[in-house]
């Protein structure tokens, strides 16, 4: 689009071409998620989601676009409806705390 010429009828073709490839991304990025949550939640008992810090870490510039494109948010919603009861966030545990959904102790967070 950049290349035409504003007000041009190869402009108005570029921006129709450009609209459908963002819509078919978008397609499959709920595709995406609507699978793996749907297989998730058929195939565990239990799910615990750890809370994250977006905001954190959309500082990295480099990163910030493909942990957008993520959808955490859309994420924990369609597992959350998908399978009633199944799902719930882990928030920040501190040393010797437990969440409370689920009793987890702070060493499941851990990184080994």
């Amino acid at each position: 689009m950049a290349r035409t010429q504003k007000r041009s009828a190869n402009r108005g073709k570029a921006v129709r071409r450009v609209g459908r490839l963002h819509l078919k991304v978008a397609d499959q990025q709920a595709d995406f998620l609507h699978k793996t949550t749907t297989r998730l939640a058929g195939s565990k008992r239990a799910i615990a989601v750890e809370t994250l810090n977006v905001t954190g870490m959309l500082i990295n510039r480099r990163l910030a676009r493909a942990i957008l494109d993520l959808g955490f948010g859309e994420f924990f919603r369609q597992l959350a409806n998908k399978g009633p009861g199944t799902a719930h966030r882990h928030g920040r545990p501190t040393a010797g705390t437990r969440c409370r959904n689920c009793a987890a102790s702070a060493a499941w967070s851990t990184p080994a």
